[in-house]
């Protein structure tokens, strides 16, 4: 038996598991769980603002820490039908509420390398409060994905290769790895095991449907899998404790100064 901290999970959809935050809490701690940062992009693309604020209300008083990004890409682009809009107004707004944590991922990858004036809007907002930025760069890379880091985004779930993987992180990027429903976890381990301190390597589990968060867990299946992998157990519990802590740590220090209980 071996004790281990609080997981945190620093990207994850509450509506991906298709319930409120009250019974995600419910359905997570078991595994370990005990503090999550939700982007709700999902509801916010059927209810805008006020999807938003439901998440926030019901998360409130929960034994799970469950903290929100203000969703940024609603709709996801222009080439996208959604039931509301997230405008920069709202973003502003929504980032004085007890309870939003930062911008949620820059999905727009396209708009922030144009420069449009919305996406520009946003950014801005969530550098000016010094807000943790989640990004969201699946096809980016050289240039491009250099452009899209001095934006702001700090961080990115999308990682299906090694190679890409590694790019990121030598650019200083939070590098967040999903599981093995997603991932070739022996590829990523045997590359992991060649860097000298992996320090920005982080687990996250995105979008876990009921079923499996039934069948497997949560952030205990992904660490479970890449200790299976290879990958040593203690650099395994890092990225779902101490690393995924610390580029939070701005979030502990606004909501404290602020008389946030985080």
């Amino acid at each position: 038996m071996v004790a281990l901290p609080g997981f945190i999970d620093t990207h994850l959809h509450v509506e991906s598991s298709m319930v409120t935050p009250y019974r995600f809490a419910e359905a997570v701690l078991p595994h370990g769980t005990t503090t999550a940062f939700a982007d709700p992009h999902e509801i916010a693309n059927v209810l805008g603002k006020e999807g938003v604020r439901m998440m926030v209300e019901n998360a409130k008083a929960l034994p799970l820490r469950l903290k929100f990004f203000a969703p940024t890409c609603v709709p996801e682009s222009r080439a996208v039908t959604a039931g509301a809009e997230i405008t920069p107004e709202d973003i502003e707004d929504m980032l004085a509420w007890e309870g939003i944590c930062g911008l949620g991922e820059v999905m727009d990858f396209p708009a922030v390398l144009s420069g449009t004036s919305k996406m520009m809007q946003i950014l801005e907002l969530g550098r000016k409060r010094n807000s943790v930025i989640d990004g969201h760069s699946p096809l980016l890379t050289g240039a491009e994905l250099n452009a899209y880091i001095t934006s702001g985004a700090e961080a990115d779930h999308e990682n299906f290769t090694v190679e890409t993987a590694l790019e990121k992180m030598r650019l200083g990027m939070y590098v967040k790895l999903r599981g093995p429903y997603l991932l070739d976890t022996k590829k990523f381990v045997s590359a992991i095991e060649k860097l000298p301190r992996p320090w920005n390597l982080i687990f996250c589990t995105d979008d876990v449907m009921p079923d499996n968060l039934e069948k497997w867990g949560h952030l205990d299946y992904i660490v479970k899998s890449f200790i299976k992998a290879g990958m040593d157990p203690v650099e395994a519990i890092r990225s779902v404790t101490i690393r995924p802590a610390q580029p939070y740590e701005s979030i502990c220090a606004w909501c404290y100064s602020a008389g946030q209980n985080c």
